[in-house]
C-alpha cells in the first residue's frame, strides 16, 4: 500500500498500480459498468458525425450529438466519483465495494455536474479571450508592416503564453471530484479547495495528466491496430467503412480497454490529491493524531 506521505512522481504512478492490483475485481467491475454505456454514447456521437458529413444530413444529428455528449459527461463523472471513493477508502484501509462507490458518487453527482458546467464555461471564456487576443495581435502586426516571419514568430510566442495560461487554469480543477467525494464539499467550495491544493504543483499536475493519459491510451491503440481497426480511431471515413463485425469488435475493444485503464488514472489523481493534502496541510500527521485519540480496547484478564 502506498503510504500517506509526500510521494515522488514515480511513486504516484507505482502507488496507483499497487492500489489497482490490491482491489482489481472491485475497481474493474465498477469501471466496466460505466464503460458499456460510455461505448454506446461514443457510438451515438460517431453516427451523428457520419450523418452530418453525408450528402443528406440528418436533422436530428445535432440533437443526438448533444445528448451523447451530456450522457458521456454524466457517466464519466459517475464512474470517476465511484472509483475515487474506492481508492480513498483503500488508502485508509477501509472496506470497498461497487455498491458503496456508486452510492457515494450518485449522491454527489448533481454537484459534479454543476462543477463541470462551471469548468466548461470557464474554458469557453478562456478560449474566447485567447482568440480575441490573437486576432488583435494579428491585426496589430499587420498594421506595423512586419514581415511574415517576424509576425509568425510573435504569434507563436503569444500562442505559447496562452497555452501556459490555459494549463494553469485547467490544472486548478484537478481535485474537484476528490473534494466532493472525500470531503463532501459543495460546488464552489470544491473549486476553491482544488485551486488551493493546485498552487505550486501545476506542472506536476500537467505531467501526471500527460503520462497517465499515455499509459491509459496505449492499450487501446495497440489492440486496435493489432486487430486491424486502428485507422477507424482517427479517420471518420474509415470508421464509416467498418463492417458490422468490425464495429462490434471495435466496441468490445473500447469497452475492455476503458474498463481496464480508467481505475489507474483515477488512482493517480486520487493519490495526487492526498499527496497535496499531506504536503500543504500535514494530513498524514492529522491521521496519526486521530488514530492515537482512539480509545484502546481493554486487555483481557
Amino acid at each position: 500500500m502506498p503510504s500517506l506521505r509526500p510521494l515522488a512522481f514515480g511513486e504516484l504512478l507505482d502507488g496507483a498500480f499497487t492500489l489497482y492490483r490490491r482491489d482489481f475485481t472491485t475497481l474493474f467491475t465498477t469501471s466496466l459498468l460505466a464503460a458499456i454505456p460510455l461505448a454506446l454514447a461514443g457510438r451515438m456521437m460517431e453516427a451523428a458525425v457520419i450523418s452530418e458529413d453525408s450528402a443528406a444530413a440528418d436533422p436530428s444529428a445535432a440533437g443526438s450529438m448533444m445528448a451523447a455528449v451530456v450522457l458521456s459527461a454524466l457517466l464519466w463523472s459517475l464512474v470517476w466519483g465511484a472509483l475515487t471513493r474506492q481508492t480513498a477508502r483503500q488508502l485508509r484501509d477501509e472496506e470497498t465495494s461497487v455498491r458503496d462507490g456508486y452510492a457515494r458518487s450518485l449522491r454527489v453527482l448533481p454537484r459534479m455536474a454543476g462543477a463541470g458546467l462551471v469548468i466548461m464555461l470557464a474554458g469557453l471564456v478562456l478560449l474566447i479571450a485567447v482568440a480575441l487576443v490573437l486576432a488583435l495581435a494579428a491585426l496589430l502586426l499587420a498594421s506595423m508592416n512586419m514581415g511574415d516571419t517576424a509576425a509568425g514568430f510573435v504569434l507563436a510566442i503569444l500562442s505559447l503564453v496562452a497555452f501556459l495560461v490555459a494549463v494553469v487554469v485547467l490544472a486548478s480543477f484537478f481535485a474537484v471530484i476528490p473534494a466532493m467525494v472525500v470531503e463532501d464539499l459543495g460546488v464552489w467550495a470544491s473549486l476553491r479547495r482544488s485551486d488551493r491544493l493546485a498552487r505550486g504543483a501545476r506542472l506536476r499536475i500537467l505531467g501526471l495528466v500527460i503520462v497517465s493519459s499515455i499509459i491509459a491510451i496505449l492499450p487501446l491503440v495497440g489492440i486496435s491496430f493489432l486487430v486491424g481497426i486502428g485507422g477507424a480511431m482517427w479517420d471518420v471515413e474509415s470508421a464509416a467503412a467498418l463492417s458490422p463485425g468490425q464495429v462490434v469488435l471495435q466496441q468490445l475493444v473500447t469497452v475492455v480497454c476503458t474498463a481496464l485503464t480508467t481505475p489507474f488514472m483515477v488512482g493517480c489523481f486520487t493519490l495526487l490529491y492526498f499527496d497535496r493534502r499531506v504536503r500543504t496541510e500535514g494530513y498524514d500527521i492529522d491521521l496519526v493524531a486521530e488514530a492515537l485519540d482512539q480509545p484502546s480496547e481493554p486487555a483481557l484478564s
